[in-house]
């Protein structure tokens, strides 16, 4: 992708990168979970009684001590290297909607629950080339100011006048 900064990006400078750096655009297995910590482990027994897959949200903003609290425990998808290793243990090995045992952590007692899962896939070149193009342009117009401001260093006088400092 050596073309100049002034010139066009083209779907085919796209399509080039996208091949060069496939790798980038492999996405991992991710794991879609709800949590509710407790400061004790007799407390998440407790809750954990209580607990069914309709009523783990309302219960995560009632009881739980984690910042998700406000988001019924949502952590949202992530994929292993995401979250605490023992976070992942517990939530890849759960089938959807299954809730977990308590889990101790050094952040306390945990309760997953585990919403669903993505499989594991390569982004294809339709989804991400207005990613790549955008990125492609912002290099062009970077490379562009670098050799400008290279120009400007080396056909600038600069004289430096001792005698008025």
């Amino acid at each position: 992708i050596g073309k100049k900064a002034g010139e066009a990006v083209t779907e085919q400078d796209a399509r080039d990168y996208y091949q060069k750096n496939i790798k980038d655009y492999d996405v991992p297995e991710q794991a879609h979970a709800r949590m509710i910590v407790a400061a004790s482990e007799d407390e998440a027994r407790q809750i954990k009684k209580k607990l069914n897959v309709r009523n783990f949200p309302d219960m995560a903003r009632e009881v739980s001590l984690s910042p998700e609290r406000k988001n019924g425990g949502d952590l949202g998808y992530f994929a292993r290297g995401d979250m605490p290793r023992e976070f992942e243990d517990v939530v890849f090995k759960l089938k959807a909607g299954e809730i977990s045992q308590v889990v101790k952590t050094e952040y306390g007692y945990h309760i997953f629950l585990l919403e669903g899962r993505r499989s594991g896939r390569r982004l294809e070149f339709e989804e991400v080339k207005d990613r790549i193009m955008d990125r492609l342009r912002a290099d062009r117009v970077e490379r562009g100011v670098a050799a400008w401001m290279d120009s400007l260093k080396k056909n600038t006088k600069i004289t430096i006048r001792e005698d008025l400092l």
